[in-house]
């Protein structure tokens, strides 16, 4: 029995019971008067007990109310991780594939994804993917939001505009300047920067402006075009890298990373 169905049984017998004594009271009322007296306390009882009931049945379903927002919070909690897991797999084989696209247009190469760099005081940086190829180090930055991209690429900082009146100044991801930049080439101790190629990817409903300013060590594209751009970078590239330095900086970025 459910609890809607108990509390609906209990206001039954309640009312059923008060019935009953009251037909009682009213076919003894013309009869001796003790059991007049009687039937007449009987039915006050029943009014206390009536009383008393109605208390108890209000505690009662309280106590059901909270029980049910309770386990409907719960709930909530429990559909929320579950879709916000969905979602992670889902995403995760995505860019598995946009990983496997990545890697056949090279030679050889070595791959970071989604690690974190240790810093001093043990505190991390994060990146989603470094690709130590025969063409040169490629850090990718992929934006799963929708957005309109705007700004000098050659800038420390660009606008992320996400409606009409939302606007956002974010660090430039393919900025020098960047931090994940600065760590592969100090870890690395890169001096040739052209060695080092960036990337954004879009996702493609996205809209970009001020591709004019980028160098040709930078690039930005959309899901769809991302193997065509990253073929203008790695022609673009002068950098020739055998296996042996690749496993080389591999294992270098290796001591430095976790996650």
């Amino acid at each position: 029995m459910n609890k809607n169905n108990l509390l609906k049984t209990m206001d039954i017998l309640i009312i059923g019971v008060i019935v009953i004594q009251f037909v009682i009271f009213l076919l003894n009322y013309e009869t001796k008067l003790l059991i007049t007296m009687i039937s007449v306390l009987q039915f006050v009882s029943l009014i206390v007990y009536f009383i008393y009931s109605i208390r108890l049945r209000a505690s009662f379903e309280t106590i059901i109310n909270h029980e049910n927002r309770f386990f409907n919070e719960q709930f909530k909690v429990i559909k929320s991780n579950f879709d916000q897991v969905s979602y992670d797999v889902a995403e995760y084989f995505d860019r598995q594939r946009d990983i496997t696209r990545i890697r056949s247009l090279f030679t050889y190469s070595r791959m970071f994804y989604r690690k974190k760099f240790i810093l001093e005081n043990k505190e991390t940086l994060s990146f989603d993917v470094i690709l130590i190829t025969d063409k040169g180090i490629f850090i990718f930055d992929f934006f799963e939001a929708i957005f309109v991209l705007k700004g000098n690429y050659q800038k420390d900082r660009i606008k992320f505009q996400y409606s009409k009146n939302n606007e956002v100044e974010v660090f430039n991801p393919l900025s020098k300047l960047h931090p994940i930049y600065q760590k592969v080439k100090e870890y690395l101790e890169i001096e040739d920067e052209h060695m080092i190629k960036r990337m954004l990817v879009l996702e493609d409903e996205s809209y970009v402006t001020g591709m004019d300013t980028l160098d040709k060590d930078q690039q930005i594209t959309k899901m769809l075009d991302l193997e065509s751009k990253l073929r203008e970078l790695i022609d673009n590239s002068m950098v020739k890298l055998s296996l042996e330095e690749i496993e080389k900086m591999e294992d270098i970025l290796d001591k430095k990373i976790t996650g």
